[in-house]
């Protein structure tokens, strides 16, 4: 049986059983299966660079390859793909509250067709600092690099990976 990303993907449809973060929230109406039984976004062996080089906009690609090489400077850890879109860095160990445990990525961020969506922790003091941007619960989204203070980015990196 195929999984809900693939048929989602085959049919060139909405994920109507993710939230608008990328978490499953229900069961498909595709697959009619709970896609929460298993694991989505699990580390792969696909190349970091080779994903970069699909990303359509020369921004956005630029943009990501600062991000790998700032990420891997002050995290100390090197790129690795989690999913198909999502760029990782680090590892963490998270029990769910069925009491069954999974392998999450420690930070990392993806450069989606709107923005760069960085999974990073938030710093209210930075975040003023930072330039254009918007947040969520999860994640810091920036349209372009351009747009925001680099040192600032770092340091909200740094306090990030520093607190897990």
């Amino acid at each position: 049986m195929l999984d809900c990303e693939t048929i989602h993907t085959e049919k060139k449809q909405d994920y109507s059983c993710f939230s608008e973060k990328g978490i499953l929230k229900s069961a498909c109406a595709l697959t009619r299966k709970n896609p929460m039984a298993t694991i989505q976004t699990v580390r792969t062996g696909a190349s970091v660079e080779d994903f970069i080089a699909t990303v359509a906009n020369a921004t956005r690609q630029q943009d990501a390859r600062t991000l790998v090489a700032m990420m891997e400077t002050v995290t100390g850890e090197p790129a690795a793909m989690w999913g198909p879109a999502i760029i990782g860095f680090g590892e963490v160990t998270t029990q769910y509250a069925n009491g069954s445990e999974g392998r999450m990525l420690r930070m990392g961020f993806s450069p989606r067709k709107a923005n760069l969506a960085l999974y990073i922790g938030h710093d209210k003091s930075l975040l003023a600092r930072l330039g254009k941007h918007k947040t969520s619960v999860a994640c810091l989204y920036i349209n372009k690099l351009a747009d925001i203070d680099l040192e600032v980015l770092r340091k909200l990196i740094a306090r990030s990976w520093n607190r897990r």
